[in-house]
């Protein structure tokens, strides 16, 4: 969607909104879960 060159201008925008909306979602996810993976971890290893 985002690199068709015969869609008409809104569709191209609407993919580059998506892209850029998937990526911001991803940048706070991907931290907060691995952040989550090593206070599990961390709780784990306690006797």
């Amino acid at each position: 969607m985002v690199r068709g060159g015969k869609e008409e201008r809104q569709s191209c925008l609407f993919g580059w909104i998506a892209v850029v909306l998937g990526e911001g979602d991803s940048f706070h996810l991907v931290p907060g879960g691995a952040a989550l993976s090593v206070v599990r971890a961390a709780l784990r290893q306690k006797p």
